[in-house]
């Protein structure tokens, strides 16, 4: 039985990750899809925005949002890697 009654995820689940382990999964090669739509722009910090694009989700996942959002001044294209 999981613990506290949490069956765990399943294909398809929707969850938060930090950009520190997201990037770790990300190099491994395990990086899951990101809805840039709900990704705090604070990411860039972590993430460079083109990574993050390359792991969009499919369009149908991102539809709640008109277009991807823009990068913060200074943070064009985040930190270089």
């Amino acid at each position: 039985m999981p613990a506290y009654g949490f069956p765990g995820l399943k294909a398809g689940d929707g969850w938060c990750l930090c950009a520190s382990r997201w990037l770790d999964a990300q190099k491994a090669g395990h990086a899951p899809y990101v809805k840039l739509h709900s990704t705090h722009a604070n990411a860039l910090d972590t993430i460079p925005l083109a990574i993050l694009k390359q792991h969009a989700a499919p369009e149908a996942e991102n539809a709640e949002a008109p277009t991807a959002p823009q990068a913060p001044a200074g943070h064009s294209e985040g930190p270089s890697t």
